[in-house]
This record gives C-alpha cells, structure tokens and sequence, in this order.
C-alpha cells in the first residue's frame, strides 16, 4: 500500500521559461555558434548525467566557487556536445557566464498541481525533494510548493543531496512512510532512480523529454497524469513491479 510520493524538482515538477534551448540559443548566438532544440535536449541529458555524478562523488553546492566555475563550465561544454560543437573548456566557461545574465525563471508543468491535489485527496503523504543550493533559497516558495507539499526537502537544509540515503530517509522519517510504501519520481538515473533505490523505495523515471525511450527497469512514465495507474497497481501489490 502506497503512504507517500516524493517528487524531484527540476525536470519534474518545474522547467525553465525562456526554455533552456532558448537561453543556450541566445547565449551561443554572442560567440557565433548555431545549436538545435534536439542537440541541446541530448546536450542536457549528458551534462545532467554528469551533474548527477559528480553530486554524488562531491556536492557541488559544497564546493569552492572555483571548483563550481569548473564544474559549470564542463557542464556547458557537454550541452554543446550535444549539438556536436565541440569548444575549449575556456570558450563553454565564457558562453556559461553570458548565459548567466539572461533573465529566466522556473514555472511549474500544467499537470503538478492538479496530479499532486489528486494524490493527497486519497490520503497519500507528499513530499519534494531536491538539490537545490543556497543560491536558490527562495523558489520552492515562490513557486507555491511549499502550500501545495507535505513536506519539503532541500539538499542545503540536509546536508546531503541525491543519491545519498540521508535526503530520502529524512523525507521518509517526516512523512511517517516506510520505504516499502513510497515512490519516488524523477528524471535522472543515478541522483533518482539510484537514489530512491537506496533507500529501498520504489522509483518511477519521468522522461518529459523523452530521453529514455527504451527504459524498462522501473517504470517510466512522460507526465504526472499517467501516475494514478502505478499508485494504484503498488497499493494492490507487495512486489511492486510492473
């Protein structure tokens, strides 16, 4: 019987407007570069991969600013990869900086609100969880998560980020779950799915950009109106697989 659902934040919950294709587009316009909306969506999906790597070796919100420049800048040099332009680490670290002074802001999916409303009307606990850093403080309010969640959880506040137990197991111990009885959904491999199976909980890959069409170890789904049919499949199955 399922008790609870946690949710990561960027990619499931939030994206970003202007769309990150449209700010990299603007950025690498300035340096004369030219990319795709399907170079930059493989791009993100390597460099998200490295960014969930590289959380779970050595939190980069704990690092010196010079270690997070180096790290950004890899990160942008993946991005560009993606579209099969390949520039010195020197030339992403100066599109990454451009990038930085376009204003954007992180907006909720449609479906978040009215999936999430529907899940806690049958008694289910909810909780966020995320990796947010200091320099982020503030967006889980101004989105309106903190009214719309149970329970919200920041890597900062943790001292810990995905796919560290530490972050799933304080999720658990404040909604009062026990593993068995909790999904958790996200969109990244190693920092999601990795991580709530390290706290034996049941993970389910959002994949809104449909980067993991072939997946088939956990149940993948590409929008939060196709979670009832597992929420209702794992409150009948003690096995929980699909």
């Amino acid at each position: 019987m399922i008790t609870a659902v946690f949710f990561d934040l960027y990619g499931t919950l939030a994206n970003f407007q202007p769309s990150r294709f449209e700010v990299q587009s603007q950025a690498c316009l300035e340096f004369g570069i030219k990319i795709t909306e399907e170079g930059t969506i493989r791009g993100y999906k390597l460099a998200d991969a490295y960014m969930s790597k590289e959380n779970s070796i050595f939190p980069i919100s704990t690092r010196t600013k010079n270690q997070r420049d180096q790290f950004f800048w890899e990160y942008e040099k993946l991005i560009l990869e993606g579209n099969d332009v390949t520039v010195s680490i020197e030339m992403a670290g100066s599109i990454w900086n451009t990038l930085r002074k376009i204003p954007y802001k992180l907006v909720l999916f449609p479906d978040v609100v009215p999936e999430i409303n529907k899940i806690k009307t049958i008694g289910i606990k909810t909780a966020l969880i995320s990796n947010i850093d200091s320099d982020n403080n503030n967006i889980i309010d101004e989105l309106g998560l903190s009214q719309i969640f149970d329970v919200t959880i920041s890597s900062n506040k943790i001292g810990a980020t995905k796919p560290d137990p530490i972050i799933f197991n304080a999720a658990l111990e404040q909604t009062g779950s026990i593993p068995e009885n909790t999904i958790h959904i996200g969109d990244q491999i190693l920092s999601d799915i990795q991580g709530a199976l390290n706290s034996g909980i049941k993970p389910i890959l959002i994949d809104r950009e449909r980067n993991h069409i072939g997946y088939t170890e956990h149940p993948r789904i590409e929008s939060l109106s196709e979670l009832h049919r597992f929420i209702a499949y794992f409150r009948v199955s003690r096995a929980g697989r699909v």
